[in-house]
């Protein structure tokens, strides 16, 4: 019986660490090539989509500062995430910064992992999850998690303030959220 409880303790960690088949589907989904150097900046988050998103627009303008990983960043992240994960710390890593969390993000495709910093609230050794980076252009790009299955995104942009008709333009090329009703944020207009 105590070899029986050792097995089901020993499954159910690996489980947890394992990737959760909505997270390996969206790896094979979106394997194009996006190197991490794209995101360093500031970028804004301009936009929201949702197949049910009835809000109005807000002036609320959340931002977010991407860095190059250095060493002491790798190496925190290193001592914070020692179980075996299918994620890789020297993998591309770029620190992602903005009000309340900071993470990693590790990868050199479209699809990449992201682990909060150990030092965050949200830290849990064996927490991670799979975000879509996908550039729109080399002004905007769309973010997604993996485990909503593409049904929330949210458009970035390295600009905070711009007007309907540009953001309406970079939407219009946007075909994953043609169908999708949105929320517009950094802006003083309340109608979209």
């Amino acid at each position: 019986m105590y070899l029986f409880h050792i097995f089901i303790c020993v499954v159910y960690f690996n489980f947890v660490r394992s990737l959760s088949e909505v997270d390996q589907s969206c790896i094979n989904s979106y394997k194009s090539n996006l190197d991490n150097s794209f995101l360093i900046g500031t970028w804004y988050s301009v936009c929201e989509f949702a197949p049910r998103l009835d809000l109005p627009s807000s002036n609320y303008c959340r931002e977010t500062v991407i860095k190059n990983a250095t060493d002491s960043d790798k190496q925190r992240y290193r001592e914070g995430y020692r179980l075996q994960n299918p994620f890789n710390i020297d993998d591309n890593p770029v620190i992602a910064e903005a009000f309340i969390y900071k993470e990693m993000i590790m990868g050199n495709a479209e699809a990449k992992f992201v682990v909060y910093d150990p030092k965050n609230y949200f830290y849990k050794e064996d927490l991670y999850g799979v975000r879509v980076f996908r550039k729109v252009s080399e002004d905007y790009m769309l973010v997604h998690e993996c485990r909503w299955r593409g049904n929330f995104k949210s458009l970035l942009s390295r600009k905070r303030n711009i007007t309907k008709q540009e953001l309406n333009r970079v939407i219009a090329t946007i075909n994953d959220v043609k169908n999708m009703e949105k929320r517009r944020f950094c802006t003083e207009d309340i109608f979209f």
